[in-house]
């Protein structure tokens, strides 16, 4: 099911059998974001943590943005709240692990996620 076309991409629900893309997505924005001095992900703890956010994809949903069939970006949406914030609402959806493939940069996929999402 297509959920939004976000300019050329189209954001849909992705399934498990997607996890090897996203993970994909998150080593490439890691290796990029090293290569910069940031280290906000070390490249390969993702595919280390496969079967975490295997986890995660069963408990909360997978979404995907595409450039024809090539993964351009992708974020993880839950229902229940990390573990970092014991306090938060009972009503509210949480969106993390969000990334953007290199050829995608600057073409507004998070504001594509957010629209789709919370609209």
């Amino acid at each position: 099911m297509i959920l939004m076309k976000c300019r050329e991409f189209v954001i849909r629900e992705a399934g498990g059998e997607y996890l090897n893309a996203y993970i994909a997505l998150l080593e490439e924005a890691a290796a990029w974001l090293w290569s910069k001095g940031v280290r906000q992900w070390r490249p390969g703890e993702h595919h280390a943590a496969r079967s975490a956010l295997q986890l995660r994809v069963e408990s909360g949903a997978l979404i995907l943005a595409f450039d024809g069939e090539r993964p351009a970006g992708g974020c993880l949406l839950a229902a229940s709240a990390p573990a970092c914030w014991p306090d938060a609402p009972a009503k509210t959806m949480y969106l993390s692990g969000l990334v953007a493939a290199r050829f995608a940069a600057g073409e507004d996929l998070g504001g594509g996620f957010w629209a789709r999402l919370w609209t």
